[in-house]
C-alpha cells in the first residue's frame, strides 16, 4: 500500500482513481480486486472509494495523520468518491 504523502495533491489522487478504474475495466488481475471489494461494477466511483478507503486506512482510529493536509485531503476524497 502507498504512504499518503504529507502534502498530498487532490488532482494527483483523481489521476489516481481514474487509472485504477481504467485498469480494472481491462481486468487487471490487482485492480480488479481493489474495485470489487467496493462494488461488483467497476465504475469510476467505486475505484474512487477504493483508493479513499485505502488512504484513509492509514489515518483510522488509532493513528494520526501526519499533517492536517493529508487527513483533510483524505476526508474530500472520500465526499467525492460518494
Amino acid at each position: 500500500m502507498r504512504e499518503l504523502p504529507d502534502q498530498p495533491d487532490l488532482n494527483q489522487l483523481r489521476r489516481q482513481a481514474r487509472e485504477l478504474h481504467r485498469a480494472a475495466a481491462r481486468g487487471e488481475g490487482a485492480a480488479s480486486e481493489r474495485v470489487h471489494a467496493i462494488s461488483p461494477r467497476v465504475t469510476l466511483s467505486s475505484a474512487q472509494l477504493a483508493l479513499a478507503r485505502e488512504l484513509a486506512s492509514q489515518v483510522g482510529p488509532g493513528s494520526r495523520p501526519r499533517s492536517s493536509a493529508a487527513r483533510s485531503t483524505v476526508l474530500e476524497a472520500q465526499r467525492h468518491a460518494t
